[in-house]
């Protein structure tokens, strides 16, 4: 099993996060009107920035690029038939 990490290479840093991404969902609206992040989401953020965190001790002082890269395993079975392939 991986495990989560981050450092610096090439003066960037790297974080690789294990595990399936969780997409940001969109907030949501409690019983008494108050908007709230849904829990799946607020954890994976939570997770996001102790990783970064980890290695950076002071917030940005200039704009920041970020690039994302997500690989996943081919699956075993097509999840659709289409009769095109």
């Amino acid at each position: 099993m991986a495990v989560s990490r981050a450092w610096f290479k090439d003066g960037k840093l790297v974080l690789f996060i294990a595990g399936k991404p969780q997409p940001k969902e969109r907030p949501r609206k409690g019983a008494n009107g108050n908007i709230y992040t849904p829990r799946k989401t607020q954890k994976y953020e939570d997770l996001v920035k102790l990783m970064a965190h980890t290695q950076l001790r002071t917030p940005f002082k200039e704009d920041v690029c970020v690039r994302i890269e997500i690989t996943y395993d081919k699956p075993k079975q097509p999840r659709h038939d289409f009769p095109w392939e």
